[in-house]
């Protein structure tokens, strides 16, 4: 799961950059810039699943699984 998170960060991350912090061009239409709010939702909601992954569902994992 560590790979795959990494993974999501490192697509995250580039497509932060290639969206201009997900802030849509002057002038674009309204499609665009819907897109540009649901991927900057998307990406908020996927960085909210990995640190609860991280935070919160990983360690109660390895504690349960240590008490084995």
């Amino acid at each position: 799961m560590g790979a795959e998170h990494a993974a999501v960060l490192s697509v995250l991350e580039r497509l932060r950059c290639l969206t201009n912090d997900y802030v849509p061009p002057a002038g674009v239409c309204t499609r665009y810039q819907i897109a540009c709010q649901s991927l900057e939702s998307l990406a908020s909601d996927l960085l909210q699943h990995i640190h609860l992954e991280n935070a919160v569902l990983f360690p109660q994992a390895r504690e349960l699984e240590a008490g084995l």
